[in-house]
This record gives structure tokens, sequence and C-alpha cells, in this order.
């Protein structure tokens, strides 16, 4: 027990609490005035050569994601986007999109490849529902092939759990908060991995590697192996995470009004006998049937490419077996717009 001048002064500890109230208020209010002011400034544009690449997330490092999203700092009125994997991330060129759908009075779009290199549509998905609510966008391309949606596939899928990406899907968090609603944590984002010789090589040559579309850009001609080879997908069945997320990500472009297109990437045609076991009859059950029963159910349209690829590159245009050099995207692309131009697919 406290004897009476022991015992505390009851008027002290009312004073002291306010005191730490009213200093956490100040700091709270000087911490929102540096995220606007750092607003105001990256606004005017004249910071931003300075500042680091910036990122989603401190805690894993992707390079090619801090490239891309530096493209979209860059890029104004963005309102058509290309995810997937590397597929899309090479072989889909937005600036011959945009071009051959203004030509035939179609379509104003402004483009950005934001296809992520080994990504999978789980992490494709996220990135895209946060991205249409931060971008007014009226069209999705999504670029897809059995690798974006194998189990076996793992590297890329923490990046469905950042949280800048859930809170975006209903996972409220206050780190999610502030990178959806500032920019400067995104850069302080950057900060732990200045000293990281790894990521900065990395950064560099994906910013070497990637132009201000977001295309992964190489003109190099790969060789491919044409005679008998082991299975690239083993044992291959749809991972239904991926297949779930998918659904989601057309059901939620369909409620807010945006046109969405599904894309069939192609592997070179020496090479396709051997992507799944059990060749064409076996990826026609197994990859293809599913995503077209699924998109039965969304206004989504599915653009099929693999039957006809001869058609459409040569083997002059392959970077390596299922990546097109930027010649074979050219191509590619133009197939498509044209293909969706005179189908009067896009509203």
């Amino acid at each position: 027990m406290f004897t009476d001048s022991e015992k505390p002064d009851k008027t002290q500890s009312v004073l002291l609490i306010k005191l730490l109230g009213q200093n956490l208020f100040w700091i709270v209010v000087f911490l929102l005035v540096l995220l606007l002011l750092f607003e105001a400034l990256i606004t005017s544009g004249w910071i931003r050569p300075i500042l680091p690449y910036p990122s989603p997330s401190a805690n894993a490092s992707f390079p090619e994601l801090d490239v891309k999203f530096e493209r979209l700092s860059r890029l104004d009125n963005v309102n058509c986007l290309f995810i997937g994997s590397s597929m899309a991330d090479a072989g889909l060129s937005p600036e011959i999109f945009e071009s051959e759908l203004k030509a035939t009075g179609k379509s104003k779009l402004t483009c950005l490849n934001m296809a992520i290199s080994g990504s999978m549509v789980e992490s494709s998905g996220m990135i895209v529902k946060s991205l249409i609510k931060w971008q007014s966008i009226k069209l999705v391309v999504i670029g897809l092939s059995p690798y974006d949606m194998d189990k076996t596939y793992t590297k890329t899928r923490p990046i469905a759990s950042f949280p800048v990406f859930t809170y975006n899907d209903g996972q409220i968090s206050m780190e999610g908060w502030l990178f959806n609603h500032f920019r400067l944590p995104w850069y302080f984002a950057s900060l732990p991995r200045f000293n990281n010789a790894s990521y900065q090589t990395g950064l560099t040559e994906w910013d070497k590697l990637i132009n201000e579309r977001g295309v992964r850009v190489t003109y190099d001609i790969g060789k491919i192996e044409k005679s008998s080879q082991d299975v690239i997908l083993p044992d291959f069945t749809i991972n239904p995470v991926d297949l779930q997320m998918l659904e989601s990500v057309l059901n939620n472009l369909a409620d807010k009004n945006i046109e969405a297109v599904v894309i069939e990437m192609p592997v070179h045609p020496d090479v396709f006998p051997y992507l799944i076991e059990g060749g064409e009859p076996e990826y026609e059950k197994v990859f293809v049937q599913p995503i077209q029963t699924l998109l039965g159910k969304t206004p989504a349209k599915f653009l099929r490419t693999q039957p006809f690829v001869t058609d459409i590159v040569n083997d002059e245009d392959w970077f390596n077996k299922n990546h097109l050099n930027y010649l074979g995207a050219k191509k590619l692309t133009i197939y498509l717009a044209r293909k969706i131009a005179v189908e009067g697919i896009l509203q």
C-alpha cells in the first residue's frame, strides 16, 4: 500500500496523458503533412529522376516488378493492361496493339504490359485487382498458358500476399492502406535493398530489357531442339488456386464493365507435343476445355493461337521454345489486334 506521501498525483497523471496525446497528435499531423508534401512533389515530376524505383513491398525482392511499376508511374492515362507471365511479358506489344486498333477506328487505348516473368495467375490476378482500382481501365488482356497455372511453379506466388494487393481484396491492414493512399511508402520500401548487390544487378538488367511500355525486348533468335524430348510439364493439371483467381478476376472486371480478352500464349510448334504428357489431345482436355468452360460464364473472350502459330510466326521469331523475340511479338500482336477488330470483340 502507498503512504500518503507515495500516492500518485492524479493531476500529474492526467497532465502526462494529455501531453502524450498532444505529442502523438502532432506526430501524426507531421507524418500526414510529409506524405502530402511528397505527393505534391511527385505530381510535379521534378524529383522523380532522383528517386529509387517504387516497390510494392519491403519484404520481398522482385526487381522486374519494381521496373514495371516505374514504367506505370511514367505513363499517363493508362486505360489498358496486359497481364500474365514472361510469355506475355515478351510476346505482346502495347504499341503495336494500339496502332492496329486505332488504324481501324475501333478504339483509343493507352496500354501497358504489366506481365511479370514467372507470374502465376494467383499473383497476376491480385496485381490486376489493384490496378483496376488505381487506374481508369477499359480493357485487360490476359496472356494465359499452362505455365501460368502449374502447381509446381511457386517463386512468384508470395506476390499475392503483399498487403498492398490484399488490401484491395478485402484484407484491411495499415500497411495496405498506406501503400494504397500514398506514394511515399513505395519509395521507402526500396531503401532496404540499396546495398543488396544481387537485387541492384537484377534491377539494372530488367531496366535495360523492358521498354517504356513494359515489354521485355530482345531480337535474339534461339535454336529450338526439334528432336524428341522430355515432357516439360509432366502430370499437369490446372492449379485450383489459379483457376479460382482467374474466375474472380473475370467477375471483378465484368462487375466494373471492363472488357477482358484472354489470349492463349503459344509455344514453339516443335515443342508443343512435349508441353503436356499426352500431347495435343491432353492439352485440349486438361487446359483448353476448363478455360473455355470458365469463360463461357463471363463476357470475356478467348482467342486461340497455338493451332495457328505457324501461320502467325516463323522460326526466326522465337527467342526460345516458349518465348517470342520482339519481331515475333509484333507479328502475334498484329494478328490478335486485327482479329479483335474484324470480329468486333471490343465494344
